[in-house]
């Protein structure tokens, strides 16, 4: 019984950290510039040094159609087909800055 909570733990704790890791991965070692995190609803970004979290986003979503109609402080709203998408400071996490972990 012992032992099958162990295995059952380690499974577990082995899937969270391949949902992490694998974005990670991702951007170290693609030209990906975001990245999003599956389970969290948070994206990994890789910035160049004259760049914000906020313009890489912006680019990356004006890509996949949506259209800017706010921005306030930490928060942007995009628009696209009658849905309103919100993203928040909290839910971009710089990774990588001029190709070093910003850890």
């Amino acid at each position: 019984m012992k032992k099958t909570l162990v295995l059952y733990f380690l499974i577990i704790v082995l899937l969270f950290g391949c949902i992490l890791l694998f974005p990670i991965g991702k951007l170290w070692f693609t030209n990906t510039k975001i990245v999003e995190v599956p389970i969290f609803n948070v994206y990994y970004v890789k910035l160049d040094a004259d760049e914000t979290e906020f313009d890489v986003f912006h680019s990356y979503i004006q890509e996949k159609g949506w259209e800017e109609v706010y921005r306030e402080g930490s928060g942007q709203q995009f628009h696209r087909d009658g849905e309103l998408f919100t993203i928040g400071g909290t839910d971009l996490k710089t990774i990588f800055v001029d190709g070093r972990p910003n850890f």
